[in-house]
């Protein structure tokens, strides 16, 4: 069970990440690759497409293929609904559906390693310098507006409702320097210890 969470974590990433850069992921295509977890998929996508994508409000239904017409409609439930909710973000530990997030998962889907991710579930960071494409794989993987991932940042209060006994997590005279509260996002990746170099290559490029 953990396997496939993690597994559809990583394909709603990816999924994210195409759109990010303007690549117009096929939704049909998604499904035919990943048949066995079409509702999951359909679900990511309505919200994706309700909250971070243009949501085509003059689109006619009739012109639509069925699948498109099933997210589509997906979509405008799943807008109408948040919209009306408390979003408030208490932990990137827990999912808007209250099912738990470990910070391995998250780790793999960000690509980032965890000592990074208990940063960011601390509020460790200076929020200004977390990457906007970061909040937003936050918020499609944990069901959140993008709004309420950075809002979470922003509070800066610590998060000690989901710790976990046994995680290691920086000591303010830790690896990451004397004062943490004026930490960077890039500064956290160029000193992890425990972010491979490929991760830590591709994150900076991107920071660059």
């Amino acid at each position: 069970m953990e396997h496939e969470r993690e597994e559809i974590m990583r394909i709603t990433a990816r999924y994210a990440e195409e759109a990010q850069k303007g690549r117009s992921p096929s939704l049909s295509a998604y499904l035919a690759r990943y048949p066995q977890y079409r509702e999951e998929l359909l679900d990511f996508i309505s919200y994706y497409q309700a909250f971070e994508a243009p949501l085509p409000m003059n689109t006619s239904l009739a012109s639509l293929s069925e699948i498109s017409r099933e997210a589509l409609e997906r979509a405008y439930t799943s807008q109408a609904q948040l919209s009306t909710q408390d979003v408030a973000v208490r932990s990137l530990f827990e999912s808007h559906q209250q099912q738990p997030v470990t910070p391995r998962q998250l780790a793999d889907v960000l690509e980032l390693s965890e000592d990074i991710v208990q940063l960011l579930e601390r509020r460790a960071l200076l929020p200004e310098s977390i990457p906007a494409t970061l909040s937003q794989c936050l918020a499609g993987v944990l069901g959140y507006l993008p709004a309420a991932i950075e809002a979470f940042f922003a509070s800066r209060e610590p998060s000690n409702t989901f710790s976990r006994p046994g995680l290691k997590v920086a000591e303010p005279r830790g690896p990451y320097g004397e004062n943490q509260e004026s930490l960077t996002f890039a500064q956290a990746v160029a000193a992890s210890a425990h972010l491979s170099p490929e991760r830590k290559a591709a994150w900076l490029e991107r920071l660059a």
